[in-house]
């Protein structure tokens, strides 16, 4: 376990970039999910087998009234926009199709997904995110705990106390600017 923590700490990823990594995780999966789906929809992959094999016709259209009956008691799918006007036979068998689809692409996609999260948590870290909505950072204790004060910005509030956040030397410079007004007065410039 500790070469695991280890790895990811290399990475930079925390626990507290696991929510985000989950998100991103599962609308990867939505977008898969329901992108397969309307192309299976659009494009109706298994009409184009079955017409070539004549004796799968029969079985598509067999699987066609299932599907549609499978569709009809789906109410939620009634409300979305889009599909409210779609025939709901081809909806069925478009599903049935992208679940073939998916399946048949899973030692692709699966851990295509997985990379595509952990770049997306390594090139946004949640903890820094997190850290600057809190207004406090690694970078800001470790700086504060110097006595640098060079790229950190302190607000200090009643409700919170101080708070001190590492932004770039322009930001602070700025920050440092509008707290000096603001501690004189607004519009005592």
């Amino acid at each position: 376990m500790d070469r695991i923590k280890a790895a990811f700490a290399e990475q930079g990823i925390g626990a507290a970039d696991i929510p985000r990594a989950i998100v991103v995780h599962e609308v990867l999966g939505a977008s898969v999910f329901f992108g397969a789906w309307a192309a299976c929809y659009a494009i109706r992959p298994t009409l184009g087998v079955a017409r070539a094999v004549p004796a799968l016709l029969r079985k598509v259209e067999v699987v066609s009234a299932r599907a549609e009956a499978t569709i009809a008691r789906w109410t939620w799918l009634r409300r979305v926009p889009g599909v409210r006007r779609a025939d709901p036979a081809r909806l069925g068998v478009g599903l049935a199709e992208s679940m073939v689809l998916r399946n048949l692409a899973r030692p692709v996609t699966v851990p295509a997904k997985v990379w595509i999260t952990w770049r997306a948590v390594v090139a946004f870290p949640a903890a820094t995110a997190a850290a600057a909505a809190a207004g406090r950072s690694k970078a800001g204790d470790e700086a504060v705990g110097a006595g640098e004060t060079a790229g950190v910005v302190g607000v200090e509030s009643p409700d919170v106390g101080v708070a001190t956040a590492a932004v770039p030397a322009a930001a602070a410079a700025a920050a440092a600017a509008a707290a000096t007004t603001v501690g004189e007065g607004a519009g005592t410039e």
